[in-house]
């Protein structure tokens, strides 16, 4: 059967779609600063490096709000 939605209208986004899914412009600072040139020898290196990254991250507060806000006009 079909949904009612009511008011609302779904709207099906591509696979990638980073304007309309902000937290990809974050993930996709992290892989530059972080992971652009690592290579994990271990598994521990690699979860390090991830913890690493997002504290990084984190601590980044009013840049991450800049980064990941959502354009008034796409």
């Amino acid at each position: 059967g079909r949904l009612d939605w009511g008011q609302f209208e779904p709207v099906f986004l591509p696979p990638y779609s980073p304007d309309l899914n902000p937290i990809e412009r974050l993930w996709l600072i992290i892989k530059a600063e972080w992971f652009s040139d690592f290579v994990a020898k271990t598994k521990d290196h690699l979860i390090e490096r991830l913890d690493q990254a997002i504290l990084w991250a984190m601590e980044r507060g009013q840049a991450n709000s800049k980064t990941c806000r959502i354009k008034d006009k796409l």
